[in-house]
């Protein structure tokens, strides 16, 4: 298996540790494990094992595992959207053409890049976990 070569033990302190800093790097404002397994339908999962758990890695799903990152995710295609209806605006009015490059500039580069930027290793540690796991028998 893939994730035995990550199987480090931890000392208690240093799995305190990073679980907080688990739960700032994925923005974990509320729990949206519940709600989207009721949503999808999702079975429950143990966790990959006791080390991954402290971590705040309680699943084997990647929304699950994203916690709240994965609806910063969601936005992100709105924030395009009224993008779009800011540009349809801006064509027929000029007092809104400043707010649409702002909006344009800040939804097609600094939005995206600081997304990446700051979660890409999250983003990637729940990949591994999900590509271990994989299950073509259930949406998650």
């Amino acid at each position: 298996m893939l994730l035995a070569l990550f199987d480090i033990s931890l000392p208690a302190n240093a799995e305190i540790f990073f679980r907080q800093l688990m739960s700032i790097t994925a923005f974990e404002v509320f729990e949206i494990g519940d709600v989207v397994n009721a949503i999808l339908s999702l079975e429950k999962t143990d966790p990959v094992n006791e080390n991954y758990n402290a971590l705040g890695f309680e699943s084997v799903y990647f929304i699950n595992n994203m916690g709240t990152l994965f609806i910063v995710f969601l936005i992100y295609p709105v924030m395009m959207l009224v993008e779009y209806l800011l540009r349809l605006v801006a064509e027929k009015c000029d007092s809104v053409k400043g707010v649409h490059l702002t909006v344009k500039y800040a939804v097609y580069w600094n939005l995206l890049i600081t997304l990446v930027f700051e979660s890409y290793s999250m983003i990637a540690i729940c990949c591994l976990i999900h590509f271990e796991y994989i299950s073509f028998s259930q949406p998650g």
